[in-house]
């Protein structure tokens, strides 16, 4: 018995005592173990080690690295309501005031999605410099 692939499905052959060929259409990730039990597959799962921390202190200026992957996943993206995304599982960038806010990584496979939201706190340095009194000089 042999499993062709056909886009994102796999056709199995099955032969009846009759003679008689059947083909059943099978999603992309199914699985077949021993004695023809098939075994579905799951949602994107994050282990551990794959996923950054939930929350990040940077001050503007300094470069922030996001990493995640999931080994389950076709897919890995990270998106930000500020409009930096990377569909690669990876996204650095320079912080800037503007990126205090959640930044998501989304895994997906052909039987669901999940997230992770890292929350990206910028700190800006404040600097108060005493002006000349020009009229006294």
């Amino acid at each position: 018995m042999r499993l062709k692939r056909k886009g994102h499905h796999e056709w199995l052959p099955f032969e009846l005592p009759n003679g008689t060929i059947c083909l059943f259409l099978l999603p992309f990730l199914v699985t077949l173990v021993a004695g023809q039990q098939v075994l579905r597959g799951k949602p994107p799962e994050f282990g551990k080690d794959d996923l950054p921390p939930k929350t990040i202190d940077v001050f503007e200026g300094q470069t922030v690295s996001l990493k995640c992957s999931s080994s389950n996943a076709d897919r890995v993206a990270w998106i930000s309501p500020v409009g930096r995304t990377s569909p690669l599982g990876e996204l650095s960038f320079i912080a800037s005031r503007n990126d205090s806010t959640d930044f998501r990584c989304l895994a997906a496979n052909d039987f669901g999605t999940t997230t992770h939201v890292t929350r990206i706190n910028v700190h800006c340095e404040f600097f108060l410099q005493t002006l000349q009194n020009l009229s006294q000089a």
